[in-house]
């Protein structure tokens, strides 16, 4: 998918630590606390992680705070009211997303994916493309 930023601002962030994000921990980990508890912090809740600031319970019932000793996710990157940025697969990379996209205030986006894509020209595709590595790569230099 490929997204045009209108207006607002958005920040492309990641965990300093691959260690410290619980999408890699717990994705070849049982979802059982026991096994993940001491390795990273529970995940996000919410939609884009919007409800970090309520406390949720467990199976357990037990009250579950975030560790702090475990990293945040930080911002590398901003894109303020104009911008173009797309998704691995609009490449075509199969792999995964090495930032989480975030709005830091109201945006305004347009999104094409799928069948739309298929519709851009080639040779308009190919630059685009181009144009995008370009900015991940230097987005990934930055780190």
């Amino acid at each position: 998918a490929i997204y045009v930023l209108k207006s607002g601002t958005i920040e492309f962030k990641r965990y300093r630590r691959v260690s410290h994000n619980p999408a890699y921990v717990l994705s070849h980990l049982p979802l059982v606390e026991s096994s993940w508890k001491s390795r990273t912090a529970r995940p996000r809740t919410g939609v884009a992680g919007s409800q970090t600031s309520k406390k949720s319970r467990g199976q357990s019932g037990r009250k579950h705070t975030p560790r702090e000793d475990l990293g945040e996710e930080v911002v590398c990157d901003r894109m303020e009211d104009e911008g173009v940025f797309c998704t691995l697969p609009f490449f075509p990379l199969h792999c995964v997303e090495p930032f989480s996209v975030v709005a830091s205030s109201p945006i305004e986006v347009f999104h094409a994916g799928g069948q739309d894509v298929k519709k851009i020209a080639g040779d308009c595709l190919a630059s685009i493309r181009k144009h995008l590595l370009w900015q991940l790569k230097e987005r990934i230099r930055k780190l």
